[in-house]
């Protein structure tokens, strides 16, 4: 890797150099070293990173404990700091050295999935305007597409997370796409209010085992009732449904009738996927 320089001698790196860059940190923070690694190709270096982590971080025992070391702080305060001061690029670039300084495990675990759960907090509370919300969403679901291509997919588990019709708060969304991500299911992530036929071809077309849907606001639609039905008509028998946010319950009926379980919470979710995946 040969980066350019400029006229003043500065080195410009392309977004192919700075992946690698990001590869090779992960591969170091994993327990290898530079010379291992920096001979291999891009690919090679992809399998390892994504071996290597799935190592570190067993599913089957989600207790975080032994990360808790205070290093993802930083990143974190940053990243609300510049959720605060509506400054976007502020905070891809702390999300970008987070991604540096952290392996998958603790970035998904003890950055992002707090960052969105805070950022909802704030707009509910009213210290940030929604236009806040919609930017930091924009910006951590481009990060998590990013990361998901070298999400582990060893169990062959495959699932379809979205928001239906009307529901246009996705942070629930991605906190569960983030959740079954460290469960190393294969995640597509569809966003929020698409319709039921969307969501059910998506699930179809992908081989998807389960779906998973954010249900906030508003708490009674008589047209997601129907969709909800739509959904289930339109997916197997065999593909699981998962269904949880703050006006769940307002669904329950349709719910337990399109036979979906009903989540109180993301640990609800990641025993679910745990004894899917199994």
């Amino acid at each position: 890797m040969r980066p350019i320089r400029t006229a003043t001698n500065r080195r410009l790196y392309s977004d192919a150099d700075v992946e690698r860059l990001i590869l090779l940190r992960r591969a170091i923070t994993a327990g290898r070293t530079i010379g291992f690694v920096a001979g291999l190709s891009d690919s090679e270096l992809y399998s390892l990173v994504i071996d290597d982590e799935a190592k570190a971080y067993a599913p089957a025992h989600p207790s975080t404990d032994n990360m808790n070391t205070g290093i993802e702080e930083p990143y974190f305060s940053a990243c609300v700091a510049a959720v605060k001061a509506f400054d976007g690029g502020a905070l891809k670039t702390a999300l970008a050295h987070a991604a540096l300084g952290l392996s998958r495990p603790a970035l998904l675990e003890k950055l992002l999935i707090p960052l969105i759960q805070t950022v909802g907090d704030l707009w509910c509370s009213g210290e940030v305007r929604v236009a806040h919300e919609h930017l930091a969403s924009t910006i951590v679901r481009t990060f998590l597409g990013n990361l998901m291509p070298f999400a582990a997919a060893h169990s062959g588990s495959r699932v379809v997370v979205a928001t239906p019709t009307g529901q246009r708060h996705e942070f629930g969304a991605l906190i569960a796409a983030g959740v079954a991500m460290l469960e190393n299911w294969d995640v597509i992530y569809l966003g929020p209010d698409l319709p039921a036929a969307d969501i059910a071809a998506a699930a179809r077309l992908t081989g998807a085992d389960a779906v998973a849907l954010s249900i906030v606001y508003p708490a009674a639609d008589a047209t997601l009732c129907e969709d909800l039905y739509r959904l289930r008509d339109g997916i197997a028998d065999q593909v699981l449904i998962v269904a949880g946010g703050r006006s769940v319950a307002s669904y329950g009926k349709v719910l337990r009738e399109i036979r979906a379980v009903t989540l109180n919470g993301m640990d609800e979710l990641r025993r679910e996927l745990q004894a899917r995946r199994h």
